[in-house]
């Protein structure tokens, strides 16, 4: 059980670097105009509308990627249920994803595929558990 615990708690933290990680690329190539508040709400949704669709692909692919790790890293410490466990994480980084949704304005098409990104990110996660990771342990 305190395996359990523990790998959803170092799961989440290392889908929170994973996460991170990817939206460096962002930052980095579409920094924030000097000055720009996050509570700046005309400022955050001009900022938003002008980023190119790229910019949200990124995104895209560092809340998947984010998910995925977080679900690996989740499976290899947990001793049981990993694949339920793998799941939670792709549940709780969709409730984040929510959040972020909700405080930030972003383009309808952007809603649906982020919070359809999540759990098959997170399965895929714990698929790569059981194909890579469970063959090395049996050696």
């Amino acid at each position: 059980m305190a395996r359990n615990v523990l790998g959803v708690l170092v799961g989440i933290v290392f889908a929170a670097i994973a996460t991170a990680a990817v939206q460096s690329i962002n930052w980095s190539l579409f920094p924030f105009p000097e000055g720009l508040q996050m509570d700046d709400t005309e400022g955050m949704q001009s900022y938003m509308d002008a980023l190119p669709i790229g910019a949200y692909i990124v995104v895209l692919v560092a809340h998947a990627v984010g998910a995925c790790v977080g679900a690996f890293v989740c499976s290899i410490i947990a001793d049981t249920y990993q694949k339920k466990l793998s799941l939670a994480i792709g549940v709780f980084m969709l409730f984040m994803g929510l959040g972020n949704l909700l405080s930030l304005p972003h383009p309808i098409w952007f809603n649906i595929v982020d919070v359809m990104v999540y759990l098959p990110a997170a399965f895929l996660g714990y698929r790569l558990y059981v194909k890579y990771w469970l063959p090395r342990q049996a050696q």
